[in-house]
């Protein structure tokens, strides 16, 4: 395989990691917990958008959710991470709950 066929196939097999979401699993006053890690390609230093979701829009007929409205509260900053989860420092608005979204803020 050539050279640029290489960096193609690792291309597609490494994380897409600028489009990496998870869920607040644990929050321990500005210490918070996400559930991804590692195996996500989150990295020390990444940058989390943590949002309160409103509601979810599900699906009529099979009840999956389509979609959720969601409200910004706070900013989290990964400080270690695990093979299935990634530990934080949360700033916000608000506190951070278990079951908000977090979003991967693109590099800046």
């Amino acid at each position: 395989m050539a050279v640029g066929g290489c960096r193609a196939e690792v291309a597609r097999l490494a994380p897409a990691s600028d489009k990496i979401s998870a869920r607040v699993t644990s929050v321990s006053g500005a210490t918070v917990v996400i559930s991804a890690g590692a195996k996500s390609g989150i990295q020390v230093g990444d940058r989390f958008e943590v949002a309160r979701i409103v509601n979810e829009i599900p699906d009529p007929v099979s009840k999956n959710v389509l979609d959720a409205n969601t409200e910004v509260v706070g900013d989290l900053v990964i400080t270690e991470i695990r093979q299935d989860a990634a530990v934080g420092t949360y700033t916000g608005l608000a506190d951070a709950k278990v079951g908000d979204a977090a979003q991967k803020r693109l590099k800046e």
